[in-house]
């Protein structure tokens, strides 16, 4: 067995030794992400644009809630998925009074 066989081998034994570790570490990592979203990741995962959401902050009555330190704002998850679904209500009682009016 020539020299770089041989360390070829003892480094796939090590990385065969090591690999199952550095994958659960890896998965368990990512399973404690942060609920907490910039603007832009909470753009990102709703699919709409970062304007959206800032307009959607900024509005008088329910605003799209978020914790703010001067200019930096951050969403927490829970908080932004209750006013998703509060504001789905919201549209949806909307249309059934503007049904009712055009009747």
């Amino acid at each position: 067995m020539s020299f770089d066989t041989l360390i070829d081998a003892k480094l796939e034994e090590k990385v065969a030794d090591k690999l199952p570790s550095l994958v659960a570490k890896e998965i368990a990592r990512i399973g404690q992400a942060s609920p907490w979203m910039t603007e832009q990741q909470l753009a990102d995962c709703w699919q709409v644009s970062a304007a959206s959401i800032k307009k959607w902050t900024a509005r008088k009555e329910e605003p799209l809630p978020c914790g703010s330190m001067g200019e930096l704002r951050r969403y927490h998850r829970d908080d932004v998925d209750r006013w998703a679904r509060d504001e789905r209500r919201r549209q949806q009682g909307a249309k059934s009074i503007l049904k009712a009016v055009r009747r």
